[in-house]
């Protein structure tokens, strides 16, 4: 006999399906990003340049995914972290940067999956869009054309507090 809780329960698992599957696709992704610019087809061999850029596109790539695996994913969640992959992917494929592209088409899909349940839109919840998306642009900004440690190392911090957001980011009542 299920109870009321039980369906609750089993109806939220249910309803952030879209989005830890798509979490999913953007892990796949990043990984496929750092074997490919640190190993496959770096710009001058395999050395620590190619290996840092690499670290560096794919936790930049990973740190939405990541926030939206680490706690069950709430709409609101899905569309500020989504829309600000999106926009940070977007503001950084100028120039032929494929990856920004691909960013922006997995934060797309995030944004839109978390919209598909129809979370309110708030202040807080643009304020944390325009706030991830602005860490994120840095970090994949930082992890372009030359890398070195100090840089790879400063976009590990900046995708490490997008990603751990959900342990620390809880909207008041009055925001989500």
């Amino acid at each position: 006999m299920t109870g009321p809780s039980t369906e609750l329960s089993s109806k939220k698992r249910s309803d952030s399906a879209p989005l830890r599957l798509w979490a999913i696709v953007g892990l796949l992704l990043a990984l496929s990003v750092v074997l490919w610019v640190a190993f496959l087809a770096p710009d001058d061999g395999v050395d620590a340049s190619s290996l840092q850029q690499g670290i560096g596109l794919a936790a930049t790539l990973a740190a939405v995914p990541a926030a939206l695996l680490l706690r069950p994913a709430e709409p609101w969640r899905g569309v500020s972290l989504g829309g600000a992959m999106a926009l940070a992917g977007f503001a950084t494929t100028f120039g032929g940067n494929l990856i920004g592209l691909l960013m922006t088409a997995t934060g797309v899909a995030i944004l839109l999956a978390g919209a598909s349940r129809q979370p309110a839109v708030t202040s807080g919840l643009v304020v944390r869009l325009v706030g991830f998306a602005i860490l994120l642009g840095a970090a994949m900004w930082l992890s372009l054309g030359e890398s070195t440690l100090p840089r790879t190392v400063s976009t590990v911090v900046l995708t490490v507090i997008v990603s751990t957001s959900p342990l620390w980011d809880r909207p008041s009542k009055t925001t989500a």
